[in-house]
């Protein structure tokens, strides 16, 4: 049975650094330049790794540009898939984008968030999303959506920074960084 492995990269200016993808090594993201051993995606977007053939070659698929930050700046940063939805960490939000078509992706909606985002995970369509508080010392929040709707919050510890759900679903994993807010002054914050 052939395998393919698809890896979505929803970032401006990515070229370069390599990912472990099933034993291979190819080129997703990062602004370094590619080595010889690097495959180079025609754009450095969107890039297709065909394991049963050559681990290395890389083509085109298509692109979704986030869009939002003030300015006109791009935000994307950190992506989730999950039952051919793409969850685009942007300012202040979650873009929603069908991957059905990935030469045609479409943004659905934002799901509007009070702050920035640290990070997005997803489980068959459950999406969870880090936020850290207006003041990075106090206790975050993690955002639940199903179906494009806010389902709950949960308050977690200080600038929650990356959230994973367990293999079978049942848990959400959150990390914490809990950065003070300056280090041996009296005023200091350590939470």
């Amino acid at each position: 049975m052939r395998s393919r492995l698809i890896a979505q990269v929803v970032a401006t200016a990515l070229v370069g650094t390599a990912a472990a993808v099933g034993g291979a090594n190819v080129a997703v993201g990062g602004a370094s330049q590619p080595t010889a051993s690097q495959p180079q995606p025609q754009d450095g977007y969107t890039c297709q790794v065909d394991s049963d053939s050559d681990p290395l070659a890389a083509t085109f698929l298509g692109r979704y540009t986030a869009t939002g930050a003030p300015g006109g700046a791009t935000a994307a940063e950190i992506v989730a898939y999950s039952r051919k939805t793409l969850y685009v960490l942007n300012y202040q939000a979650v873009d929603v984008v069908d991957m059905r078509d990935p030469a045609n992706p479409t943004k659905v909606t934002s799901l509007p968030l009070p702050q920035d985002p640290t990070s997005v995970a997803a489980y068959k369509g459950l999406v969870a999303v880090a936020v850290p508080a207006a003041t990075k010392t106090d206790p975050g929040s993690v955002y639940f959506f199903s179906k494009n709707e806010l389902l709950g919050t949960v308050q977690v510890g200080a600038l929650p920074d990356m959230v994973t759900f367990t293999p079978n679903g049942h848990h959400l994993l959150v990390a914490n960084e809990a950065e003070p807010n300056s280090y041996g002054l009296s005023d200091s914050v350590d939470p």
